[in-house]
């Protein structure tokens, strides 16, 4: 025959009783204590953060995984992601799109800061639209010297649409000769302060155009490397006169400076 064994009362190691309920509770009910030892059934009152916002300070205790859904605003508010101090928001993938499907996209400073965009280790930085489907590019080649590359679609073009500056940049003569490097000095400016050999340009490329702006600091001489071919291959009678100027243009076809234009002679004001 079956045996039951009731037991009513339980006592802990340290040698405290507790009373027991004599009936059973009701599903999802817990034991609660009087305080005096006396355990009962209650209904569980405590219900928990039903919402992240009834957390006022939540924190991610493992990697937020979104499964197939989005991180979404309602009523058209922002989505704000704010590091601490010096702290970077990074995003570790390949690509990153920006804008609204068929909206164009603007990628801005907030307040009158400078926009930094960046790629994490020793990768190119490529901007496109549409996924580059019918899209121009502009590539920012990684490492020492990197090219930066603008390649419009098809018939596209580069447009202006304000005044596109080629700083003036001045280059000095040492011992009657002046370097002239052709890619950091494509308008070079030059005032004499002795008599002057120009020489052959640092840093060509084909295509390339260069110009010389001269003002004559005396009557200074000057002369030219004959890697420049000038008009009839006979270099022009410099002004060589205190507060003149001559201004020569130039364009290289892989082996020579071809002179493409002179204005000689001209008044400083």
């Amino acid at each position: 025959m079956a045996s039951t064994i009731q037991v009513d009362k339980i006592k802990s190691t340290s040698g405290d009783t507790f009373t027991l309920p004599t009936s059973d509770g009701s599903a999802g009910q817990l034991l609660k204590t009087d305080g005096s030892g006396v355990l009962s059934f209650v209904a569980d009152t405590d219900t928990g953060i039903l919402s992240v916002a009834a957390d006022t300070s939540p924190q991610l205790g493992g990697d937020l995984d979104v499964v197939t859904f989005d991180i979404v605003s309602t009523a058209n508010r922002d989505i704000d992601v704010i590091p601490n101090g010096t702290g970077d928001v990074t995003l570790q993938a390949d690509t990153v799109k920006v804008g609204d499907s068929g909206a164009a996209a603007t990628l801005t400073s907030n307040g009158a800061g400078t926009l930094t965009v960046t790629t994490g280790g020793t990768t190119d930085l490529i901007l496109n639209t549409n996924s580059g489907t019918d899209s121009g590019t502009i590539q920012i080649t990684d490492g020492a010297n990197g090219d930066i590359d603008f390649t419009c679609n098809g018939t596209g073009v580069i447009n202006f649409n304000d005044r596109a500056d080629y700083p003036q940049v001045a280059i000095f003569s040492s011992s009657n000769a002046t370097a002239w490097d052709a890619q950091a000095a494509p308008n070079a400016y030059h005032l004499t302060t002795e008599n002057t050999t120009i020489g052959v340009p640092t840093n060509p490329a084909t295509g390339a155009f260069i110009s010389l702006n001269i003002k004559y600091g005396g009557s200074h001489t000057m002369a030219f490397n004959t890697v420049f071919e000038f008009a009839a291959s006979t270099a022009p009678t410099f002004t060589s006169t205190l507060n003149k100027v001559d201004h020569l243009v130039f364009r290289y076809n892989g082996a020579c400076w071809h002179e493409m234009g002179r204005n000689l002679n001209m008044a400083i004001s």
